[in-house]
């Protein structure tokens, strides 16, 4: 099990509360069809994590593309649309989720860089009525790998790092992390199979 210093867990969402990378990939792709971009090439690994306005500027601009704030606002819209529309619930990681619902011992909190429609959506279809708080990408100024969504829910939830374990599964996200001072930081799949938690 944890550490005994353990007492706050913060989890991601995108890749480890729900298995949803593949779909978000496929709908950063169908996004940059529709408006002709056929010809972008991008690493989904190198953008997850992120905001999705922030991923769309990193893709335009290693592939050389001219873009401005109206476009990345209008793909934006249309991939968070593609997603919010898809029937999400067959993508649930539902060992842990059923964990965070039965377990008692931590204070436990979202931290995300999706939008507040897809955290919404996320806890309705999985019903966890126990977070101590979440954070939206929306909530941050300078989303993940910046340390600022981290560190806001550690500040509120009142625990200080070392009390702190943060489960993440994108290198965006283990960047945010250490950034933020945690020193307890798990990779979704080897850590919590290592601790039998689920």
């Amino acid at each position: 099990m944890f550490s005994q210093k353990i007492k706050n867990i913060i989890f991601d969402l995108d890749g480890v509360l729900w298995n949803s990378s593949d779909i978000h990939n496929d709908c950063f792709r169908k996004a940059l069809i529709y408006y002709n971009f056929d010809d972008v090439n991008f690493n989904y690994d190198e953008i997850a994590g992120m905001k999705t306005e922030e991923a769309f500027n990193k893709i335009f601009l290693v592939n050389k593309k001219h873009f401005n704030t109206d476009l990345v606002n209008k793909i934006t819209l249309l991939k968070r649309k593609l997603f919010l529309e898809l029937e999400l619930r067959s993508y649930l990681n539902i060992k842990l989720i059923n964990w965070i619902k039965a377990d008692t011992s931590y204070s436990k909190s979202l931290a995300s860089s999706a939008s507040e429609n897809s955290i919404m959506k996320f806890i309705s279809i999985s019903e966890i009525k126990n977070f101590d708080s979440i954070y939206s990408g929306q909530k941050v100024v300078k989303s993940k790998p910046a340390p600022e969504i981290y560190n806001n829910v550690i500040h509120d939830n009142k625990y200080n790092h070392e009390e702190t374990l943060i489960v993440e599964d994108s290198f965006s996200g283990v960047k945010s992390a250490l950034a933020s001072g945690v020193f307890n930081i798990a990779h979704l799949k080897e850590y919590i199979n290592k601790n039998n938690i689920i």
